[in-house]
């Protein structure tokens, strides 16, 4: 887990060259708690990941420890990634794979 996921993503972003690919892995989960039902882990995991690192952390990060495809997938986009996939794999239901691109022509 990232202390500070946004600052990282956006030097990720910077370091890639345009036409870079860059992968990520985080816990599957959504923010929308509804959308977590398909997996049933999904509730203890961000309990879990979220105890341990409220304990290592202050209150005003903890808001970003546990974000979810759709925080995640927006916030790619807004460091400079595009064409950004989110993959689940049939053997692993406990993490999401986000490939996420750099355009050819990044001012980055």
């Amino acid at each position: 887990m990232q202390p500070d996921p946004f600052q990282v993503l956006d030097e990720a972003s910077a370091a890639l060259r345009p036409d870079g690919i860059f992968l990520m892995q985080d816990i599957a989960n959504s923010n929308q708690a509804e959308l977590n039902l398909k997996n049933p882990l999904a509730p203890l995991l961000h309990t879990i990941f979220c105890m341990r690192n409220k304990a290592r952390q202050n209150e005003a990060s903890m808001e970003h420890i546990s974000w979810g495809q759709e925080p995640a997938c927006q916030t790619l986009e807004e460091v400079g990634f595009e064409k950004v996939e989110v993959h689940a794999l049939p053997y692993d239901m406990f993490n999401y794979f986000y490939v996420a691109s750099k355009p050819i022509s990044s001012e980055r």
